[in-house]
C-alpha cells in the first residue's frame, strides 16, 4: 500500500505558515479513491501547471446574505480555510463605510456568522436602499450585494 509521489505540498512564501495540499495532490481525497486524506495536510491550493511556485487558494468563501432582502437583520456566513487576520464592512451605494462588523480580528479557520442589524457605526438606522458586505482575510477580498428593504 505504499507509494512513491511528490505529495504536491503549497503554502505562503511565509516560513512561518503552514503548508497544504494542492488539488493535484496524491494525497488529496479526491485523487486516491477509497483511501481518503493521506496524511494530516488538507487541500488549499492549486497547481497552475507550469509554475512551481505553488499560489494558496482563497481563504475565505463569503456566502450570500439571508434573508436577502432583509428588514432589519440579515445573517452574514463566510469559511476560513485558515486562521486569519479579518475585516467585516458594510459600504452604500457611493462606496462610504457603513459599519465595522469585524474589524482586524484573528479568527479561526471554521464557518462564521455575524448578524448585522441594519444600524450605522453611530447606532441610527440606515435608510433603504442596496449596500455591499465587503470581507478581506491576508490577501483575499470577496463582496456580495445586500437589499435593506422598509
Amino acid at each position: 500500500g505504499n507509494f512513491a509521489a511528490n505529495p504536491g505540498f503549497c503554502g505562503d512564501q511565509n516560513p512561518d505558515a503552514p503548508l497544504t495540499l494542492a488539488e493535484e495532490s496524491p494525497c488529496a481525497p479526491e485523487n486516491n479513491p477509497g483511501c481518503g486524506l493521506i496524511g494530516a495536510q488538507p487541500v488549499g491550493c492549486t497547481l497552475t501547471g507550469i509554475d512551481e511556485d505553488l499560489p494558496t487558494r482563497s481563504v475565505i468563501s463569503l456566502s450570500q446574505n439571508y434573508p436577502n432582502p432583509f428588514n432589519p437583520r440579515t445573517t452574514i456566513r463566510f469559511d476560513l480555510t485558515r486562521p486569519s487576520r479579518v475585516d467585516l464592512r458594510i459600504y452604500d451605494l457611493s462606496s462610504r463605510l457603513v459599519r465595522n462588523l469585524i474589524r482586524g480580528r484573528v479568527l479561526a479557520a471554521s464557518p462564521h456568522e455575524v448578524v448585522w442589524n441594519g444600524r450605522n457605526e453611530d447606532g441610527q438606522m440606515v435608510a433603504a436602499g442596496v449596500y455591499f458586505c465587503r470581507i478581506e482575510a491576508g490577501s483575499c477580498g470577496e463582496t456580495r450585494r445586500m437589499t435593506l428593504i422598509k
